[in-house]
């Protein structure tokens, strides 16, 4: 019995279970227990729950992360889904390095996609000052609401791209075919076909996109300013130079774990209603299009693309910047600096 027990399988299954419970369920399990433990009393209160109610900015705050949350979430499906099914119907002229920027744009943190954009649309961001000055505008930046979901929706939108362009492999082309001869539009062959059959991934692609963008620091923390969310809030509530409230901070973090379980179920609920099983016997195939389609459609294509992968050129750019105290840029290349000093070196 013992040795049918400890197979290779059932030890690799332990494993996991006892990583998961360590790493994951025994710090909810604190948090839980210090949202509710007054460790002065000695005992179970709601005392913070009561507190984070009470107070019209905590409340507000998790309604800024829900709302945040929520427009990204939906703006990278609007962007993702008609992306992928351009390059999976219409041949791009380099698809293929395409793709592999979309992915390269969604490895790097949002962080660094916050920092670009506010060296591009910051209030002396460059294309702030060229808006500014060409067209006499007053233009004060993207910081605030309007800079984090644009930030996040950019750093999101290549995972609901890479998901939809896997599932748009298992649709078969000949319903599309039918589609077409029952006289339905492109559009309508997209909302009617296409979308129902991959609706499952769509919801659970915009589910990790959810997740990610609800839990973001960085981008809040950079270019929020005002617009506070709950991942800021639980820091600054931990963190304040003021004395911080753990056991508030805790709190909070309770009540986002309990709003996330929440909407997971949901999402798991919906999923349910579209359970579909394809198999493509004659999958979809990229097609060479002409005139204005085939124009429009590499136009929004490298648009797209240029937009995702934009911060991580601006970082390349500027890490090649001689900077005076670390953060005012000169406008000389470091390299230049370099190879002067190399020169002195050698004269001397």
């Amino acid at each position: 019995m013992l040795r049918k027990a400890f197979t290779g399988w059932n030890i690799i299954t332990l494993f996991i279970m006892l990583f998961f419970a360590l790493f994951i369920l025994f710090p909810v399990i604190l948090v839980l227990n210090k949202s509710v433990y007054d460790a002065e009393s000695g005992r179970i209160t709601l005392e913070h729950f009561a507190h984070f109610f009470d107070r019209k900015f905590y409340w507000v705050t998790l309604w800024n992360s829900i709302k945040v949350t929520i427009v990204a979430t939906l703006l990278a499906v609007l962007i993702g889904l008609p992306l992928a099914y351009m390059l999976r119907r219409v041949k791009i002229f380099g698809s293929k390095a395409v793709q592999i920027l979309i992915i390269v744009s969604y490895i790097s943190p949002p962080f660094i996609g916050a920092y670009a954009w506010i060296q591009l649309l910051g209030r002396s961001g460059v294309i702030t000052k060229f808006l500014n000055d060409t067209f006499n505008m007053s233009f004060d930046g993207i910081y605030g609401f309007t800079g984090i979901v644009l930030v996040l929706t950019l750093q999101s939108f290549p995972l609901i791209f890479i998901y939809i362009s896997g599932a748009l492999k298992n649709v078969d082309n000949s319903l599309i075919e039918a589609a077409e001869s029952l006289g339905y539009t492109g559009i309508q062959r997209v909302m009617k076909i296409v979308v129902p059959l991959i609706t499952p991934t769509i919801l659970a692609s915009s589910l990790l996109v959810f997740m990610r963008v609800i839990a973001d620091f960085g981008t809040p923390m950079l270019i929020g300013e005002g617009y506070r969310t709950i991942p800021v809030l639980i820091y600054t509530q931990f963190m304040s130079e003021v004395g911080g409230d753990a056991g508030f901070a805790a709190a909070i973090a309770a009540i986002f774990i309990i709003v996330t379980i929440a909407l997971f179920l949901l999402q798991r609920i919906i999923s349910r209603q579209y359970s579909y099983s394809m198999s493509a016997l004659r999958p979809m195939e990229a097609q060479k299009s002409k005139g204005i389609r085939n124009v429009v459609s590499h136009a929004i294509v490298y648009f797209v693309t240029f937009l995702s992968i934009l911060p991580q050129l601006v970082v390349v750019y500027t890490s090649f910047l001689e900077t005076v105290g670390g953060q005012v840029y000169t406008g000389a290349f470091l390299c230049k600096t370099m190879r002067i000093s190399y020169l002195i070196v050698i004269f001397q």
